[in-house]
């Protein structure tokens, strides 16, 4: 896994993109030379970006489908030909509407037809190859309590990975929570058991590390070049966020965090330019969307409220309104996952994110950015930081109209989900970069499209 990409971006995941975008370049290309064999060459015309366009179309659409997803991996023809059927739509739009890469019906029908063949017989094929691509570990872990356990579950959690826990070192000061066969005994030397038995990961999981670990044995196993981490780091290598039980330390000394003048501008700069170019984009929606507000029920158009952004200064964020205006009569309160405050149309705006519009003049006034910690109300930020360690720790950037949070956690409204998002921003500002804002962007408009927008 790489840090700051999403859990799901893996050798197998970078092996299907890669045997993908050959297959429809190749038979994009090959399409053409069928179509046109015994022309001229003057009357071909250059194909490279009309087949890049094709490849590019087909990649990305594969990835709403969900077809680079190791979780919901379906080598099956269903998904592979709903991917197809709906590839249809966007580039029959792109080849007509834009002159310099139209192609003919011929050679289009040809290609796509090859594509769809060679990709349903990759795909049936590639279960077995996959499966050698699968890493597959051994691993020890040093405990044997409920951090143990936690390890555990980490690990087979992770779709990807295949992990055998070889055993069980119990320590001083530890229940034993685990399996009793997998426990190893009291004089076992961690070091040589892990080089004979070629373990690849020592997983350090005490509930109560004070003088209870054998420091010199798993020195050794570093040396011997075995990876050797704790719960937290494992967490977050798995599950792509930060644990909150850990030693401000932990963060202090560790790599990442990095924020360059450079890579702030260049962040500042595309939001200003995005903003910009989707304001014109959207400007039908402003228009017409508070008419149907207007006659969906009473109230406001835009719907202001209090924020606290970047470095805990507060602001006035702006959405579509989408509840009643009665909503926080009896004091401020979460919105719910299914709240009864919210209007009709607002449940649709809610879902495909048109209420979040008017942010996109918040990104304009530099208040927030496109992806970055969704940004709360200073009445829930006064509970929240007394509640959750290092929750003021998300105001170092600034918030976001979506967020890694956002596409990791479902809908939440209490503190414990609140301090469940903390994880993944902390996580995002730990590896903040343009590649982990694209993939974040890419990920919030596969949820509207499928119809996942949670929020």
């Amino acid at each position: 896994m790489l840090p700051g990409i999403a859990a799901g971006v893996s050798r197998i995941t970078m092996m299907l993109l890669l045997i993908d975008a050959l297959i429809f370049f190749g038979a994009a290309e090959l399409g053409l030379a069928i179509r046109f064999m015994g022309l001229s060459d003057s009357a071909v015309e250059t194909t490279i970006p009309k087949a890049l366009t094709f490849t590019l179309v087909m990649l990305y659409v594969f990835y709403l489908a969900e077809l680079y997803n190791y979780h919901k991996r379906a080598i099956v023809s269903r998904r592979v030909s709903f991917a197809f059927i709906f590839g249809l739509m966007p580039l029959t739009a792109i080849f007509y509407f834009i002159p310099g890469l139209s192609i003919g019906r011929g050679w289009f029908m040809l290609s796509y037809g090859m594509a769809y063949i060679l990709i349903l017989l990759w795909r049936r094929a590639a279960e077995p190859l996959l499966a050698k691509f699968r890493p597959h570990e051994k691993i020890l872990i040093v405990g044997t309590g409920s951090a143990a356990l936690d390890a555990v579950d980490i690990l087979q959690e992770a779709a990807e990975h295949i992990s055998d826990i070889e055993g069980f070192v119990a320590i001083q000061g530890n229940q034993q929570l685990v399996p009793k066969e997998k426990i190893l005994p009291v004089d076992t030397n961690v070091a040589l058991f892990a080089v004979e038995h070629g373990i690849d990961r020592v997983v350090i999981a005490a509930d109560d590390r004070r003088g209870a670990l054998p420091v010199n044995e798993l020195l050794e196993c570093k040396m011997a070049g075995i990876d050797v981490l704790d719960v937290p780091t494992l967490s977050e290598a798995f599950k792509s966020k930060i644990c909150l039980n850990i030693h401000p330390s932990s963060m202090i000394f560790a790599a990442g965090f990095k924020r360059t003048m450079t890579a702030k501008a260049i962040k500042s700069s595309v939001d200003m330019l995005l903003s910009s170019l989707l304001l014109v984009l959207a400007s039908p929606f402003f228009l017409i969307i508070p008419i149907l507000i207007k006659l969906d029920s009473r109230g406001p158009v835009i719907f202001r409220q209090t924020r606290v952004g970047e470095y805990g200064k507060d602001f006035e964020i702006m959405k579509f309104r989408t509840m009643r205006t009665d909503a926080e009569a009896s004091g401020p309160k979460w919105a719910g996952k299914n709240d009864s405050r919210v209007t009709r149309l607002g449940k649709f705006m809610r879902v495909t994110r048109l209420d979040e519009l008017p942010q996109l003049l918040n990104v304009l006034k530099g208040d927030m950015s496109f992806v970055g910690p969704r940004p709360e109300r200073p009445h829930f930020v006064d509970r929240l930081k007394d509640a959750i360690p290092y929750y003021t720790q998300r105001h170092v950037v600034k918030p976001g109209i979506t967020g890694w949070a956002q596409i990791k956690y479902p809908y939440g409204a209490s503190v414990e989900d609140a301090a469940e998002k903390l994880q993944y921003d902390l996580y995002y500002i730990k590896h903040l970069s343009l590649f982990l804002d694209t993939f974040i962007i890419f990920e919030t408009v596969k949820s509207v499209l499928t119809g996942r927008g949670a929020r």
